[in-house]
């Protein structure tokens, strides 16, 4: 079985987004439309709130302010927002928490990149790659933490428990070390990224999303929907290289349609729910992977036996997994592209009227 080696987040609907509903597309140096002249412009603070402290002196000197910056279109906005979210990331004290969420806040940047075209488009994509880059590099930190949530997904069902706790706890130590789940050891690469100034890489860069407006966001959006739905079809269950290749695009596509969640709150919220639950899933199976190759090179505290119950528990768990993300992603893309992006487009101009009826 192909092999290759997860996020549970939870999506949420962005005021950025929100606040430029009504807003038209972008146009330099052009008269602004009625819809543009009111929408509100978002500024990155200097000072964010910040939901926990860097473990060391050193480390919180090096954080730098999120630089002060306009944002014209609720894509910006989103960039913003994401360019906080990775500076209070990095300042979390506790380093497994700091290197989850840095590591999802730049999930989010790197889906809202693809958003962008035209002109701006290779600046993006060589952002999107240093970005990339700097994920990969607390990737093994957080491969030890992922062991932790792979087995306690095949010991936390009631009715069916594969693997009993005294084997648990011993891949667990064998594989990700005493404490793992829980070292207050921060990672060279944690400080290195620190002292990066990356959120201010990403804020300053917010000028890139200046030509996608909301009335582009539709089409760019199918473009997003396009890609998570053609990555499903014709696979194999059991390839869990495709189903990784399935999760990549749709973490981007939840990404991405949280800008459209407020044309209309509540099916938008609707929703984004229903791919988050999509999203569990295939991380769920994506954690099981990690650990499947962590037990093909497991250390010798282990028996043939026991790795041999593991791999079988995983992969058998796996299969479960995989057979209801695939429904439940033929459901959510059912849809042709076509459809999609009529639908979100009379449903953003609905919005869009309805704004302007109110002023």
């Amino acid at each position: 079985m192909p092999r290759r080696p997860s996020v549970h987040e939870t999506a949420s609907t962005r005021s950025a987004a929100s606040n430029g509903a009504h807003a038209a597309k972008t146009r330099p140096q052009a008269a602004k439309t009625k819809s543009e002249a009111h929408q509100p412009v978002r500024h990155a603070e200097t000072t964010p709130q910040r939901s926990g402290k860097t473990d060391s002196a050193a480390d919180s000197a090096r954080l730098k302010s999120v630089p002060a910056r306009e944002a014209t279109t609720p894509l910006g906005a989103a960039l913003l927002d994401v360019a906080h979210a990775t500076r209070a990331a990095l300042a979390l004290e506790n380093p497994v928490t700091a290197i989850h969420k840095t590591r999802r806040a730049l999930k989010e940047a790197r889906a809202l990149l693809l958003l962008v075209d035209g002109q701006h488009r290779p600046a993006a994509r060589q952002l999107r790659r240093e970005l990339g880059d700097a994920a990969h590099s607390l990737g093994s930190a957080r491969d030890r933490h992922i062991i932790h949530d792979a087995i306690a997904e095949l010991t936390s069902h009631k009715r069916h428990r594969p693997l009993d706790d005294a084997l648990a706890r011993r891949i667990v130590g064998s594989l990700a070390g005493r404490g793992a789940g829980q070292t207050s050891e921060t990672p060279a690469d944690l400080h290195a990224l620190r002292a990066s100034g990356l959120a201010e890489k990403i804020a300053d860069h917010v000028h890139l999303a200046s030509d996608i407006g909301t009335e582009d966001l539709a089409g760019a959006l199918t473009t997003g929907y396009r890609r998570a739905r053609s990555a499903a079809r014709g696979i194999d269950r059991d390839d869990a290289e495709a189903l990784h290749e399935v999760r990549k695009q749709v973490v981007a596509h939840v990404c991405q349609m949280e800008l459209a969640a407020p044309w209309w709150p509540r099916l938008g919220e609707l929703w984004l729910k229903e791919l988050q639950r999509l999203r569990g899933l295939l991380g769920r199976h994506h954690d099981l992977e990690i650990l499947l190759t962590k037990l093909d090179e497991a250390p010798g505290r282990l028996s043939p036996d026991q790795v041999a119950t593991a791999m079988d528990a995983a992969s058998q768990h796996q299969r479960t997994l995989a057979r209801k993300a695939l429904r439940r992603h033929a459901r959510l893309f059912a849809e042709r592209p076509r459809a999609f992006l009529r639908r979100h487009e009379a449903y953003l101009h609905a919005s869009m009227d309805r704004a302007e009826n109110r002023e």
